[in-house]
């Protein structure tokens, strides 16, 4: 890609003269891919040898279409990186979905055992609620508990989020 900048930099200038003076010429689009290809064809005696002005046009000709096929050619390669890239992230967005459904799928029978908690007929009405904590984070650990809450106040997280 560094070579295709490179190369693609060099012939910017004459692009940008091809830009202006092609239009006017009044070229069709297959006379400019053919004169670009004579360029291509032709070794730089023969080039030499053909009139000044034939010579320029086909090589303005060329100048025009290889700073084509380079600016095509970046553009694939940054297809390319950005598809590796998306991939990539898909793939890790879909582990962290499976991670956090496993989390929750694990945390579900000790929420259903807080919960119980405020029902059970075994829990007197006139205990402390400290005792009800203390029974509590033995079911869960208190940072545990705090996260889990934190995470059941807002909104799922969706795969996409996570891609992103």
């Amino acid at each position: 890609m560094t070579q295709e900048r490179e190369k693609r930099t060099i012939l910017e200038p004459l692009h940008h003269k091809a830009c202006n003076i092609l239009p006017a010429l009044n070229i069709s689009q297959q006379n400019l891919l053919y004169y670009a290809s004579l360029a291509n064809f032709y070794t730089v005696y023969d080039l030499r040898k053909l009139k000044p002005e034939q010579a320029r046009l086909y090589l303005l000709c060329f100048a025009w279409v290889r700073y084509r096929q380079f600016s095509d050619n970046l553009v694939e390669a940054m297809f390319f990186h950005l598809k590796q890239l998306e991939d990539e992230s898909r793939r890790v967005a879909k582990q962290l979905l499976v991670d956090v459904q496993e989390k929750h799928r694990r945390e579900t029978p000790k929420i259903g055992r807080l919960l119980s908690l405020y029902v059970d007929d075994s829990v007197s009405d006139f205990i402390t609620f400290g005792e009800v904590r203390r029974r509590a984070w033995k079911i869960m650990p208190r940072e545990t508990l705090q996260t889990t809450a934190q995470r059941m106040s807002v909104k799922p997280v969706s795969k996409l989020a996570l891609q992103w």
